[in-house]
């Protein structure tokens, strides 16, 4: 049977943006780390004149990237992306409150176009069989593609897109050319901006998306 292990929960807004505004003391100026959540709580215990409270910081005029431990954060001009690479229940992970905070309260007038919430998981096979029934079961037909192309060992990646709850579902599943070897699978939700408040309050519905994202796994028959 494939297996699934989850590897990060991310929420990601598009829309024009400023990386010179990130960085720690501005988060914690105005209060947007929940500092007794980890892993903020254990860095910031840590911290001291020679040893920094976060794990990775990069600014540049067009990106800027901070993270701590498994909390990482990346502005770029047009695009926000914070990601947590150690969820549980999505509606726990820290990232949700400070998403919330950096723009449904700081940054309100953000000019955004879309957001999406994405899962991805690592996605392994027992061997060739096991992997064609997952081909089979997501709809696709490898001899099909091995008899129009007169070749074997066929190997595909798929997208597919329909939509859901007033967005947008992308399933996408990635292979790598060489068989056999871990390949990822992936969910975004994605949405359109209509105001800040409905924006940010799609953050609220992550553990339905993450619902949805589960049973497709189990129709998939994907172990967890």
């Amino acid at each position: 049977m494939p297996q699934f292990s989850p590897t990060y929960f991310s929420i990601v807004f598009i829309g024009r943006q400023n990386p010179q505004i990130l960085n720690h003391d501005f988060l914690i100026r105005n209060g947007v780390l929940p500092v007794e959540s980890e892993p903020f709580r254990t860095l910031m215990r840590e911290s001291s004149d020679i040893k920094s409270p976060f794990t990775e910081y990069l600014s540049t005029p067009v990106v800027t990237t901070l993270a701590y431990k498994w909390i990482s954060i990346i502005v770029e001009e047009n695009r926000f992306q914070i990601k947590d690479s150690n969820f549980k229940i999505p509606s726990k992970s820290p990232i949700i409150s400070i998403a919330k905070k950096y723009f449904g309260e700081l940054l309100v007038y953000t000019p955004f176009r879309f957001g999406g919430i994405n899962y991805a998981g690592k996605l392994s096979f027992l061997d060739e069989q096991d992997e064609g029934n997952f081909d089979d079961r997501l709809g696709i037909n490898i001899k099909k593609f091995e008899s129009n192309f007169k070749a074997i060992k066929i190997r595909y990646s798929s997208r597919i897109n329909f939509p859901w709850n007033g967005g947008q579902i992308e399933l996408r599943v990635d292979k790598p050319k060489e068989g056999l070897k871990d390949g990822n699978i992936n969910l975004n939700f994605e949405y359109v901006y209509e105001d800040i408040d409905k924006f940010i309050g799609k953050l609220d519905k992550v553990d339905n998306i993450y619902k949805k994202f589960s049973e497709i796994l189990k129709n998939l028959t994907l172990e967890r």
